[in-house]
């Protein structure tokens, strides 16, 4: 600082640079007034001195706007004398000094996004003299946030496609990484340069080849081709890894040969072998990022998700950051191939298991974006445990709160009822700040998600014995009605749903339905567009399921064209029942009794005969989660993505079953003949291996028998009883569900005194079991 004003000034900018790299000296004091000392100096410096000198400045990390207006009013005198180098040297220390947001403005801000604009445009007619370190550094700061690059990309388009093609594989990544971040789809650019990049994959890093991967898929190019050549590289790259690794510890490492017929160390693939002097390791950013590729652009990779599962071993897992675990474990869960059978998902499970120690390690490490993510993994998986685990990850975003945005919301609701965790403070909190943020600021989507979550949540609270405080519970059931009523008032509005897809209508219907508010204003203006909808956008089986739900649980009368269009949607395709699971064909079943499909001329009722079929041909199997109920043993928890015939779908399918009346009497009528028969037989036989402690179970068992016993059996009008063999079956289904239901006493009595606000009257029960039980027995003799 003493002799700087006097010495000659490339040394003195090169003692800077190499203060700067040396990377101890922190003092900011000293850093200013270095810079004060070079300001009055920057005339007298060359091209290749001012790229020093603000690389100097922007390595250090310390702001010094004076300095940097000096050499940017010098460069812009005469940009054509300054070397490539010294200018990315300065587009990228001036772009550091750019602030994100827009709204930071003033007469020093329009002067570096001045320079920018310039630089940026000058230098991308300079490609040609670029080398791999100018060209990625170019690009990168080209892409960065807060500078508008418009005039160096508009200056990209108009060169000649080979002149980038050449660069050098970091330069490219870098390229396409800055069309990412400026959300730019330049097809001649980014179409003219996959083929160029699946020619060079071999001469690309691991860092590259990611980079290049997101990018694409950020911007929605990633086709399956592409993606494809990507992956088979990686995929190449990470089993020589591993051969390399298994090799190194040979023989001493799991003490075998790993089941090789000879003594000799395995090798690597054919044809793997990097080009000379060039890195081919793979580190975490590298695969979580390519991993992340293929989740947002839906492409399944299996050999390189394999193989980047066996690269992930628990020696690797100590590297990553929080970033790389959040990544990973959201990718996984992305693709049902990993866990769509018994075998599959308890190897992933098996593999999440390992990530929970960094989880634990790195929680407070995590965004919030990252802790929604990894929960929403876990809720896939239907992986409840470890729960502590899960119980520390939401007790971090409970306390960061006031960071969550409207995304965050959706996915946190969604997961956590996935999991059918319906914790009341969690719930509370999601309600509230969905309304703190202004359902406004919803995607369709999210809405229709976060408002589906609350549906359930409000539906699970009415049968909890959590013994939760009644001001808690009373708190939430607030919060989410405020959140409904909020949202009800901007779905009212004109033009809501221009941009809702036919399902989110559907979701929405479902959740207003849930809480019923049968009230709420948008309902006619959402059946109408919903037709509307139709008409263009075919709804799937799920969708149909829940319009129909909604509406049989509303009470109201659907128009019957709508009941036409999903008719035909179901009825169109004999393939729709038998990819159909069973929790939606349940669903279904019990909105046609709500919605009285089995009357004759009912719009719905053709829905009747394939949909007993369905559950018929699932009754034929079997169960999902059968438990006995005198075991003492609770049956395992299912998620709905696991659940078949449980103490769920089993009472509310033979409530819907029982429910059906017709007195046509016909046996070719799917209500009155040998196919209902069957399938409520088959329903009944079912009872006493699913049905546990659960009141509410119970409760829809009584009251499927007491509608069997009053409206079947007991009948003295509307047309014969027939008699074939199945009837018999029939009526011992019924005497071993009463029995069944009988024995149960005990827990019915443990059960209800553990929950005191539960309004079950346990001796208006008791007569009921006994009636059917009674009415049942006599029928059999």
């Amino acid at each position: 600082l003493q002799v700087a004003p006097t010495m000659e000034v490339e040394p003195a900018v090169f003692a800077i640079s190499q203060f700067a790299h040396a990377g101890s000296l922190r003092d900011r004091a000293f850093w200013q007034q270095a810079a004060g000392v070079l300001v009055p100096r920057v005339p007298e410096m060359n091209g290749d001195m001012l790229g020093l000198a603000a690389n100097a400045f922007s390595r250090a990390g310390v702001p010094v706007p004076a300095l940097m207006r000096a050499i940017s009013d010098r460069i812009l005198a005469d940009l054509g004398d300054v070397s490539v180098r010294s200018l990315t040297l300065v587009l990228h220390a001036v772009q550091a000094e750019l602030p994100a947001a827009p709204e930071q403005q003033g007469s020093q801000i329009e002067s570096q996004k001045k320079l920018v604009s310039q630089v940026g445009g000058h230098l991308s007619g300079r490609l040609r003299e670029m080398n791999s370190q100018d060209a990625a550094l170019f690009f990168s700061s080209a892409g960065a946030k807060g500078c508008d690059p418009s005039s160096a990309m508009s200056e990209l388009q108009r060169q000649d496609l080979a002149a980038l093609q050449s660069l050098p594989a970091p330069a490219i990544a870098q390229l396409v990484q800055a069309y990412a971040r400026m959300s730019s789809k330049e097809d001649k650019v980014l179409q003219g340069l996959k083929a160029c990049i699946v020619a060079q994959l071999a001469s690309f890093p691991p860092q590259s080849i990611a980079m290049v991967a997101n990018a694409y898929a950020r911007l929605g190019l990633l086709d399956r081709e592409f993606i494809s050549a990507i992956a088979s590289t990686a995929t190449r790259d990470l089993r020589v890894a591993e051969a390399t690794a298994a090799a190194a510890a040979w023989p001493s490492a799991r003490g075998g040969n790993f089941g090789l017929a000879s003594g000799t160390p395995p090798s690597p693939a054919r044809g793997a072998t990097a080009k000379k002097g060039y890195d081919k390791a793979y580190d975490h950013i590298a695969v979580t990022q390519l991993l992340n590729a293929h989740a947002k652009a839906r492409v399944f990779h299996e050999e390189f998700f394999l193989a980047a599962i066996d690269w992930m071993t628990p020696a690797r897992l100590s590297t990553f950051d929080a970033q790389s675990v959040a990544n990973a474990l959201h990718a996984l869960a992305k693709f049902p191939e990993l866990h769509n059978s018994g075998e599959n998902l308890k190897q992933l499970r098996a593999v999440f298991a390992t990530f929970v120690p960094e989880i634990r390690q790195r929680l407070r490490e995590f965004k919030v974006q990252n802790l929604v993510n990894m929960i929403q993994a876990f809720s896939m998986l239907g992986l409840r445990e470890p729960e502590a685990l899960l119980a520390e990850m939401l007790g971090e975003l409970l306390q960061r709160r006031a960071e969550w945005n409207t995304q965050d919301v959706a996915n946190l609701a969604s997961s956590w009822a996935r999991l059918e965790q319906w914790d009341v403070i969690a719930f509370t909190a999601l309600a509230e700040t969905a309304v703190a943020l202004s359902v406004r600021a919803f995607r369709a989507d999210e809405l229709a998600t976060t408002l589906n979550a609350l549906g359930h949540f409000a539906a699970a609270q009415k049968h909890s014995q959590a013994g939760l405080p009644t001001s808690e519970q009373d708190r939430a059931s607030a919060a989410v009605l405020v959140a409904f009523r909020a949202a009800d008032d901007r779905l009212a509005e004109a033009g809501a749903f221009s941009k809702t897809k036919a399902f989110e209508v559907a979701l929405l219907l479902n959740s207003y339905a849930k809480v019923q508010l049968v009230d709420a204003k948008f309902l006619p203006a959402a059946l109408a567009e919903l037709e509307t909808k139709l008409e263009k956008e075919p709804l799937w089986e799920a969708a149909a399921s829940l319009v129909l739900t909604a509406l049989g649980r509303m009470g109201r009368l659907s128009p019957p064209s709508l009941e036409r269009q999903l008719c035909q949607l179901l009825m169109g395709d004999e393939a729709v029942w038998s990819r159909m699971d069973i929790v939606s064909a349940v669903g279904i079943l019990n909105a046609l009794v709500r919605l009285d499909a089995a009357a004759h001329g009912a719009t719905l009722r053709p829905l009747l005969t394939p949909l007993l079929r369905r559950l018929l041909a699932a009754l034929g199997g079997r169960g999902a989660a059968e438990a006995s109920p005198r075991s003492g043993r609770a049956p395992p928890r299912l998620t709905t993505r696991d659940r078949g015939w449980d103490s769920r779908t089993l009472p509310t399918a033979v409530d819907a079953v029982c429910l059906l009346a017709c007195r046509c009497g016909s046996r070719a009528c799917p209500v009155c003949g040998d196919l209902w028969r069957q399938c409520a037989t088959a329903l009944l036989e079912r009872v006493p291996r699913v049905i546990g402690q659960d009141l509410a179970s119970q409760r829809q068992i009584l009251q499927a028998l007491l509608a069997v016993f009053h409206l079947r059996l007991s009948a003295r009008d509307g047309g014969d009883w027939p008699a074939p063999p199945s009837t018999l079956r029939l009526f011992r289904a019924c005497l071993k569900a009463s029995e069944g239901l009988v024995t149960l006493d005990g827990l019915h009595s443990a059960a209800f005194e553990a929950s005191p606000g539960d309004t079950l009257d346990f001796d208006a029960v008791a007569r009921e079991v006994a009636e059917v039980a009674a009415a049942s027995a006599s029928w059999f003799s």
